[in-house]
């Protein structure tokens, strides 16, 4: 069996530099990793559960930067939508899942500003009607699965790559040519090895034995901040895949990065009396070191709803204030809305829906644009209205701070109970992919990954 390190040169690229999401796609790189030329310039809508199936007449919406909608379409059949058929003056994209089964409750909208989809890209929905899914238009083929046998040593296995569809025990299907991430843990889940090899050098289903010499490092955590919730991604061009790994006392084991030439970076999770605090460091020196922000303040304006169909709260106020704030801002707001009804769920089918929004966007003066719901959606006097909302801001407005809201990496508490009276009220958000598909060169990778920021949430609950 051929092992592989994964280092790669630093390539001359002839690519786009740009975020403006009309230049064109830029030119893949020469080592074409991973090769997925026939990924096109678009954002695809697809579900956590069924990753590679595309959902086909999603209703979108595009706004420009003032707000106001310039176009509207439906996805294609492999849940397409193409970017460069937006019309000029295009700044946000905002979609509209509904299932048409009308026993279905859950439908989703989400916002985002363009500059963020500067390659291919797909949306996993959190909810999503399993007959929508039936009829699957692939967004990728699935290009290879492999058993792994662990003669590690160790209990049991991790194995994180791109384009991963599924991932049961020691078997993995990939839906394009990938690293591959292979971790080994101990009966208490403490990082034990790990090993980092190339899917190009395997057949389709080949069983693949991991030795995993490579011992973990040993981190030390420095943190004034309480964690209530701590995530570790490795990264190793173009791989960016989460792992496993306890804290316990103030350490924390990792990949060994300096032998695999990766990086390791980390989110750390704060809430403390309905405010939350979320910082992403990367692993410096043999050390992760977080610094106290309790002086970021947050205050917000939330939208609100009135009885009889007033869908269209599209603003949300605030006022971030610091040492370490610029002015210059990028923001996530989320809500959980219930369109009522009670009783007369079953004769109007509009009413007694869950809707769950998410909006992904740099700032303006204080303000966050939300785009409004279809003009269609009701919600009755009998309950109807905004249940819960959560708004995070960070520090900074990099498109790379903004794919990382998207990505939930820094939104994990939404999904935890942020922002709800109860779990039944949780937030839902439905995570950006970037499709590692040549749009990034190697340098537009790190920046995405390795940037750090601090971020700082609120919460309202009507």
């Amino acid at each position: 069996m051929k092992k592989t390190s994964l280092t790669l040169a630093m390539l001359l690229m002839a690519a786009c530099n740009s975020n403006n999401p009309n230049d064109g796609t830029p030119t893949p790189p020469i080592d074409e990793w991973p090769p997925a030329e026939e990924l096109v310039h678009a954002l695809y809508i697809s579900s956590a559960q069924s990753p590679n199936c595309g959902i086909s007449a999603v209703d979108y919406s595009v706004f420009d930067i003032d707000g106001v909608s310039i176009a509207t379409g439906l996805s294609n059949e492999s849940g397409a939508i193409l970017l460069e058929e937006l019309p000029a003056g295009a700044h946000y994209l905002s979609y509209f899942y509904r299932s048409q089964n009308p026993a279905y409750k859950y439908w989703s909208s989400s916002t985002f500003e363009l500059s963020m989809l500067s390659q291919a890209s797909k949306v996993l929905l959190t909810h999503v009607d399993d007959g929508d899914v039936a009829e699957c238009f692939a967004i990728q083929d699935s290009a290879k699965a492999f058993t792994f046998v662990n003669q590690s040593g160790g209990e049991t296995l991790q194995v994180v790559s791109n384009g991963e569809l599924s991932n049961s025990g020691t078997a993995v299907n990939i839906a394009e040519e990938s690293p591959l991430l292979v971790t080994s843990f101990d009966s208490d889940s403490n990082l034990l090895f790990s090993e980092l090899l190339d899917s190009r050098d395997f057949d389709d289903g080949s069983e693949i034995a991991i030795i995993a010499e490579t011992q973990s490092k040993r981190v030390n955590v420095n943190t004034p901040m309480s964690s209530e919730h701590f995530s570790l991604t490795y990264l190793n061009y173009p791989l960016a895949g989460k792992f496993q790994s306890a804290l316990s006392a103030a350490q924390v084991l990792v990949p060994d990065y300096h032998i695999h030439e990766g990086s390791i970076t980390a989110v750390n999770d704060s809430i403390v009396d309905n405010d939350l605090w979320v910082q992403r460091r990367e692993v410096k020196d043999d050390a992760l070191t977080f610094i106290d922000i309790n002086e970021m303040k947050i205050t917000a304006t939330f939208p609100t709803h009135v009885d009889q169909g007033d869908n269209l709260a599209t603003d949300v106020e605030f006022e971030l204030s610091g040492s370490d704030v610029t002015g210059a801002t990028a923001g996530h707001y989320s809500d959980r809305l219930y369109t009522g009804g009670g009783p007369f769920c079953a004769e109007d089918p509009s009413y007694c829906r869950y809707i769950y929004r998410n909006v992904f966007a740099t700032t303006q003066a204080g303000k966050l644009f939300i785009a409004p719901l279809p003009e269609d959606i009701l919600f009755h006097w009998m309950g109807g209205g905004i249940t819960s909302q959560a708004l995070i801001i960070t520090d900074q407005d990099s498109v790379a701070a903004l794919q990382s809201l998207a990505a939930g990496e820094a939104s994990h508490s939404f999904e935890s109970g942020f922002g709800a009276a109860d779990t039944d009220k949780a937030l839902s958000v439905s995570q950006l992919q970037l499709m590692p598909v040549s749009a990034q060169t190697r340098d537009e990778f790190e920046q995405r990954y390795q940037i750090e920021f601090n971020a700082l949430g609120t919460a309202n609950v009507n």
